[in-house]
């Protein structure tokens, strides 16, 4: 689900500068919850809480009520009120020099109050929803993992990327997993022992395809709100980026005008309006930006390719504590900003290139 932060200024004749601070910081967040569609991440916001009093030498002190003779501390302190019901937390800030500062950190639109599908506005509560690709659909992301894996390779091999950036397999003196990259004359196919067809390499390539990742919040919108599945049945394998352009090319005219699609839903109604919020949270933090839609769709394309890498960087930890001797995988561990440079550049490319299909609907091609 989705959080934003909202300021309640208390008490402020001494505490100018802290409710300043507090006032860019929801600003701020406000700026990264329209980027992330909804989706930010409630740990994030509560780090970025935390790392404010810290630098106004205030020390979290957590919920004092559960704790016994609580002592102020001299320099200001903050507490930190969790609803398990609601899933807010209410932080107040107590500056040495008298006064308050409350903020409240609680589930937006996307959260878990939201019954209606996110598209439609059809009711999904008590029905069940679709997992919410509506941003890059579950095939588009096997595309991506697959193109990014052998594009990294050949960026290594090659030296590709520029020599600063990019270790060739040859530099390797030693390997985590004790296994050498065979020279380039020895016949092995791209990437010798790291290639993914190797058996030994098969269980993190297995892994990073699977459902389980696939369809987790670190792919699919699920933390945005699920939609119905109609919606989901419509926007087929078409990515968000994909979508808006087949509706601003005119290429699904006659689907719209026989009611086959609407064009609101088929992008995805909570992206209705995307530019004017993007440019007040801009505004707000300070930003400046052109604000045109499709800066601002692969803005939240990028924000959720990035989301997704969190969820292959932690598959990867977890598969070299099962499998340490899987050469992909220590490659992947040691070349991570390679392996990140290549996965965004592949996953950018495959969200705009030219959609042809037929998006589900009978008798369309594109």
């Amino acid at each position: 689900m989705g959080y934003r932060l909202v300021v309640s200024r208390g008490r402020l004749h001494a505490v100018s500068a802290l409710a300043s601070s507090v006032q860019e910081l929801v600003n701020d967040v406000e700026r990264l919850r329209v980027a992330a569609a909804g989706a930010l991440d409630r740990s994030l916001v509560t780090s970025l809480v935390n790392d404010l009093a810290r630098r106004h030498g205030l020390e979290p002190v957590g919920d004092i009520s559960k704790r016994k003779n609580f002592t102020p501390p001299l320099s200001g302190y903050m507490t930190e009120v969790q609803n398990k019901t609601t899933w807010a937390s209410v932080f107040e800030l107590f500056p040495r020099g008298g006064g308050k500062v409350t903020l409240s950190l609680e589930p937006d639109e996307y959260g878990v109050a939201a019954e209606n599908c996110p598209n439609c506005g059809k009711r999904v509560i008590g029905q069940k929803p679709a997992v919410a690709h509506n941003i890059i659909p579950q095939q588009t992301w096997k595309r991506i993992v697959s193109a990014a894996i052998s594009e990294c390779l050949q960026n290594i091999e090659s030296g590709n990327l520029t020599k600063k950036h990019v270790r060739s397999f040859s530099s390797l003196s030693g390997h985590a997993s004790g296994v050498r990259f065979s020279a380039p004359d020895s016949g092995e196919p791209l990437g010798g022992k790291f290639a993914p067809e190797k058996a030994e390499n098969k269980p993190i390539v297995d892994k990073l395809l699977a459902a389980g990742l696939i369809n987790s919040a670190y792919a699919a919108q699920d933390n945005a709100g699920k939609q119905c599945l109609d919606c989901e049945r419509k926007q087929s394998n078409a990515t968000l980026i994909q979508r808006f352009a087949l509706i601003k090319e005119k290429k699904l005219q006659s689907q719209i005008e026989s009611g086959a699609i609407d064009p609101a839903t088929f992008v995805g109604a909570q992206f209705q309006g995307l530019a004017d919020r993007f440019k007040a949270a801009d505004r707000k933090a300070s930003v400046t930006t052109t604000g045109a839609v499709e800066e601002l769709l692969g803005r939240v394309t990028i924000a959720q390719i990035g989301r997704f890498l969190l969820g292959i960087e932690k598959c990867i930890e977890e598969e070299y504590t099962r499998n340490p001797n899987s050469p992909l995988n220590n490659l992947l561990l040691d070349h991570w900003e390679e392996f990140v440079w290549s996965f965004r550049s592949v996953a950018m490319t495959q969200c705009n290139a030219n959609y042809s299909g037929s998006l589900g609907i009978k008798g369309l091609v594109l």
